[in-house]
């Protein structure tokens, strides 16, 4: 009873009631038994005593509440740039009607990158639209309340977070979706992508790959412009449909080191209705080193010769070929080709060189030990060599998102001829991206020949086959040239190596070195010891230097990701992060550069497809913002406005009743009166 085991009742009982016949047993017995008034004084005792003693055992019972609520309806209102004022302005009468709504309540917030209660924009990042965000706080409200429906202006448009087709619903809960914005297709000329490697090298050509959008400009003829530092570039493209879409390659060679400045314009689209994407600016760092090249190899084979011409007609690479016994320790890119990790020395060299930061490309070869490279690795791999290979084609991964092929290189890729891979089930690893995939007897598969991926500091590449300078033979036999496969291999190496982050006793982490003026960007700054691990005891300081040489100090705070530093704020131009610690021993910078072009208006067209898709989902409803007299009645046609019988039990203890310690203060007084009364205070 009121959690009290049997033994306690008894302890509190026997005790309580020798308290009180110690205390009052000869004043009853001498002033007449029972009938005397000392018996009061005694029962006071007894029960005052019996009630603090049971306080030493805790004692609880059961409070059940039930109440009848009614079910919440949410309303949640896009507040972002691309959603005009004259929207936002409509939208504000038609809430009056929402607001009215019978059987619920009503709870009202605005979203962008995050949703707020309904109130003052502060805190919202009105140049980004994260539609997650509203079904996820959706949910985390259904999940403790009756919720009648979801009531979301929006223009569909989402440019930051999860895509909101795969965020779940909780089930019941109608979204009645209200679109915002003109869905009907712009006159519009766009830079879509801007695809590069964020790293070049002084004096070496590389390719900027730009993907350009157009809609309803058909037959115009567009001017596609490059410029690059002093470099200027043209290429003319017509549409040849409503919709159409054209990937082009600029080569630019950079003539000085540090960040060049790289702006890409569409020029000549009549009418074109948003300007603002018709320029796309991106910065590349452009450094005067060249990465050395270490192709490792088990035995003598043409891959190896095919690969060393490749990076040494590029220019930007120091390559050596060597045998397994000739490693090179100092390089900063190994290709392993015909290793087959039999032995655990070259199992550890393997792990060390991950370790250390370094870039790695491995091939597959007959014989190869999966299951020991897999555990060096990270991954899960076979339990037995690999000893069954058979002719594959390549087959080129078009939704990679690291760069793409021209024209040109897609038709020689086509005709290039097979390779050798092993009869397996290979893996891509997690984070990790397949730029090459297998073709069988002509049918494309989604088994990959060549996959990507960053494991810790190290940047890995796998081909799982060999062969490839049949590849580099018939296109050269064919074209003259080598152009493509050349490329490739430039490419691929270029991008383990600028991937790959060697551990540096100093160093400055930014997630990217170009972003919007309007993006909220933290920087790292890093101290590791002789041995390569975190010192986050050392101290460091961080100054940022702006394009006219301005320096100021950056403050740095210490946290749970270690020491950062905001570097909201900025006007758009180069700058250069430049950090030092153990009293200037270390030193090390770090060039970035900032961009006006926010995510938010670079895309104008709403999308409501989107928004009839989520309201079907849901059996809910959709109808454009220009129908907004008619929410009230899909209101009252969709929402589950019925009140709801809730019961809420919990347990109550002694020290959440007054009521308890107020009776046995009561009980304790009351015995003092009587003493008084009686003469024997």
């Amino acid at each position: 009873m009121l959690g009290v085991p049997v033994l306690g009742w008894v302890i509190a009982f026997l005790v309580s009631a020798l308290l009180a016949v110690f205390h009052y047993f000869r004043n009853i017995r001498a002033q007449g038994g029972w009938k005397s008034p000392w018996i009061w004084a005694a029962a006071c005792r007894f029960v005052a005593m019996f009630l603090l003693i049971l306080l030493f055992f805790n004692p609880w019972w059961i409070r059940v509440r039930q109440w009848v609520q009614d079910p919440v309806l949410l309303v949640y209102s896009d507040v972002s740039k691309s959603v005009s004022e004259s929207e936002k302005q409509r939208w504000s009468e038609v809430l009056e009607g929402v607001r009215r709504t019978k059987g619920v309540k009503v709870q009202e917030y605005q979203f962008a990158d995050k949703v707020l209660m309904g109130g003052p924009l502060q805190g919202l990042d009105v140049y980004h639209t994260n539609m997650s965000a509203v079904l996820q706080h959706a949910n985390g409200i259904a999940a403790n309340t009756a919720v009648a429906g979801v009531v979301w202006l929006s223009d569909g448009i989402n440019n930051e977070g999860r895509n909101p087709q795969f965020e779940p619903v909780a089930s019941g809960i109608p979204l009645i979706l209200v679109g915002a914005g003109d869905p009907q297709p712009q006159i519009d000329a766009s830079i879509e992508s801007v695809q590069c490697n964020d790293e070049a090298f002084l004096g070496n050509t590389f390719s900027v790959e730009v993907s350009v959008k157009s809609q309803r400009l058909k037959g115009q003829p567009l001017r596609i412009q490059l410029v690059a530092g002093k470099e200027v570039r043209e290429q003319l493209w017509s549409p040849s449909s409503e919709q159409d879409w054209k990937r082009m390659a600029f080569e630019i060679r950079p003539t000085s080191k540090g960040m060049m400045p790289i702006s890409i314009s569409v020029i000549g689209a009549k009418g074109d209705q948003n300007s603002i994407n018709n320029q796309r600016a991106k910065y590349i760092k452009v450094i005067d080193e060249r990465k050395k090249v270490a192709l490792i190899y088990g035995a003598p084979h043409p891959d190896i010769a095919a690969m060393k011409i490749a990076l040494e007609m590029g220019g930007q690479f120091l390559v050596e070929s060597l045998s397994r016994s000739q490693s090179m320790e100092d390089a900063d890119v190994f290709v392993l080709h015909g290793w087959k990790f039999q032995s655990q020395q070259e199992l550890k060299k393997l792990s060390d060189w991950i370790v250390a930061g370094k870039a790695i490309w491995i091939f597959s070869t007959d014989g190869q030990n999966v299951s020991g490279l897999g555990k060096a690795l990270g991954q899960s791999g076979e339990t037995v060599s690999l000893r069954n290979w058979q002719e594959v084609q390549p087959h080129w991964n078009n939704n990679e998102a690291i760069w793409g092929l021209d024209e040109k290189e897609s038709a020689r890729w086509l005709g290039f001829p097979p390779v050798y891979a092993p009869v397996s089930k290979q893996w891509v690893p997690a984070g990790g991206e397949a730029l090459l995939y297998q073709r069988w007897s002509g049918v494309n598969t989604q088994l990959p020949l060549l996959v990507y991926w960053r494991k810790e500091s190290a940047a890995m590449a796998q081909f799982y086959g060999e062969g490839i300078w049949r590849w580099r033979m018939q296109e050269k036999s064919q074209y003259g040239d080598a152009l493509a496969f050349d490329a490739w291999v430039r490419r691929t190496i270029g991008l383990i190596s600028s991937a790959a982050a060697a551990k540096k006793p100093l160093e400055i982490v930014l997630s990217t070195n170009t972003w919007d003026l309007r993006d909220r960007v933290y920087a790292r700054v890093v101290c590791r010891d002789k041995s390569g691990m975190m010192d986050d005891d050392a101290e460091r300081q961080l100054k940022l230097v702006d394009e006219k040489g301005r320096s100021r100090s950056v403050n740095l705070a210490r946290g749970e990701q270690g020491w950062m530093a905001s570097l909201a704020g900025l006007n758009a131009g180069r700058y250069i992060l430049q950090a030092q610690s153990m009293g200037g021993k270390f030193k090390t910078e770090l060039p970035f550069a900032i961009v006006d072009q926010p995510a938010e208006i670079l895309s104008t067209q709403a999308n409501h497809k989107l928004l009839k898709q989520l309201a079907d989902q849901s059996s809910g409803a959709f109808l454009p913002l220009r129908n907004g007299d008619s929410l009230s009645t899909v209101l009252a046609r969709t929402v589950l406005a019925k009140p709801v019988m809730k019961s809420q039990s919990h347990n109550v203890h002694w020290w959440d009743l007054w009521g308890w310690m107020l009776a046995i203060v009561v009980l304790l007084g009351a015995e003092w009166s009587i003493r008084r009364y009686l003469g024997k205070y």
